[in-house]
């Protein structure tokens, strides 16, 4: 019913042969900083009935970024994902995503993102989804806040 992996380490990210200074009016990251952090990535998954299945992933990171003067940052969330099989032709799923990111020139971003969605199967080798997407940034800094809305529907083909 419950099973799941955790791996905790120490990341050292070196920048080797990166310049530490862009050109003038680049908006490229400038290199060459050393990175230390713990990071860590997780999965846990349950499976309570053959109809239901739920899966939980945090995780934290180190990333590379390549806008507005900044290198790397830390980024610390987590993802979960549920579907629960209705009939043998619909299933409904949903998806939850909470990041942080936390750049080292100071700023700092939260970002939300949720999709919800249904699998319809006509026949065994045609399906169709419809998923409404909801996403958020908050950050410190105001240019870089958003939010969307999507709506999206596809075709699948099994074989």
């Amino acid at each position: 019913l419950l099973s799941g992996d955790f791996r905790i380490g120490y990341t050292i990210l070196n920048f080797d042969r990166a310049p530490v200074q862009q050109p003038l009016g680049s908006e490229l990251s400038n290199g060459g900083k050393q990175q230390k952090r713990l990071t860590m990535r997780g999965n846990l998954e349950w499976r309570p009935t053959t109809r239901f299945f739920l899966r939980m992933r945090p995780f934290r990171i180190i990333r590379q970024s390549a806008v507005f003067d900044t290198s790397t940052f830390v980024q610390t969330g987590v993802s979960i994902y549920a579907r629960h099989i209705l009939t043998e032709r619909l299933a409904v799923r949903g998806r939850v995503l909470y990041r942080n990111d936390d750049f080292e020139e100071g700023r700092i971003d939260n970002r939300i993102r949720t999709r919800i969605g249904l699998d319809y199967r006509t026949v065994e080798w045609l399906g169709f989804r419809l998923d409404y997407i909801f996403a958020k940034r908050f950050s410190n800094d105001n240019r870089f806040e958003f939010y969307n809305n999507s709506v999206l529907v596809s075709v699948q083909v099994f074989l």
